[in-house]
């Protein structure tokens, strides 16, 4: 027998066996897990929050060429996303396309390339 065969018979045997209307119990919910707010989390790191800094004064969209050390702040809540540190007229994605892009440090430290038409879209500065 091919597998192809061996695979329709069990699925055959499988319908046979289970009868007309019947349906299949629910499937049990997982235990809620317990999430420790000690400040560490699950994997023995040590759980950083950044703090909430938002924005104080007037925001505006961000028009022209991004400066070292503008800070960027969402738009939606003008909370602070983080600082750029290097501005770059072509910076290559991974996707393989090359196109300006701001690399940002982040409020939790982490620093990552954002291209410079999405950080216009949904940041503004002061």
């Amino acid at each position: 027998m091919t597998r192809k065969t061996t695979l329709l018979a069990l699925t055959l045997s499988l319908l046979a066996a289970v009868p007309a209307g019947a349906q299949a119990p629910p499937a049990p919910t997982p235990p809620a897990q317990v999430v420790p707010d000690d400040g560490v989390e699950a994997h023995g790191r040590s759980k950083v929050e950044p703090p909430l800094i938002v924005a104080k004064g007037p925001c505006h969209k961000i028009e022209g060429k991004f400066v070292v050390g503008m800070k960027l702040y969402l738009m939606t809540d003008h909370r602070l996303i983080g600082e750029v540190t290097v501005h770059r007229s072509s910076h290559l994605f991974p996707d393989g396309k090359s196109r300006e892009a701001v690399k940002l440090k982040l409020a939790d430290g982490k620093s990552t390339w954002l291209p410079a038409d999405t950080a216009r879209r949904i940041y503004v500065t002061q």
